[in-house]
């Protein structure tokens, strides 16, 4: 794989995502972090959505709740290295209500979901 400074995002070896680097010129030399996220949002004046498939994340929900799995990264030099998942942070506007639970370092995947509960309002 040739280094050209351009991004792409890859799922099931299918590029779903391409971002030239005339586009993000600050990330020409690479980058420190790895930043993804997901949104949910109700009607106005209604409950927040449920997030992934409703299920607060926990371990013993591992093949029920919504999942990201194998998750890699291909560094500098083109070597496919698995995601540190144990190094997630999450930053959530109800933790009573959504969250992330990362299972297996060595799968490189995390859970996530969650139901808005009453006095969620974000």
């Amino acid at each position: 794989m040739e280094d050209r400074g351009n991004w792409l995002l890859i799922v099931q070896n299918e590029t779903v995502g391409y971002w030239p680097k005339g586009l993000v010129p600050s990330l020409d030399d690479g980058a420190s972090h790895l930043l993804w996220g997901g949104l949910t949002f109700g009607l106005t004046n209604e409950q927040p959505a449920p997030m992934g498939n409703g299920l607060y994340p926990t371990p013993d929900l591992y093949y029920a709740s919504a999942f990201l799995a194998h998750m890699n990264i291909v560094d500098q030099k083109g070597a496919v290295i698995k995601a540190p998942t144990n190094q997630l942070e999450s930053v959530l506007d109800c933790p009573q209500s959504y969250g992330h639970y990362a299972v297996d370092e060595n799968e490189s995947s995390t859970l996530y979901g969650g139901r808005a509960e009453a006095g969620c309002t974000s």
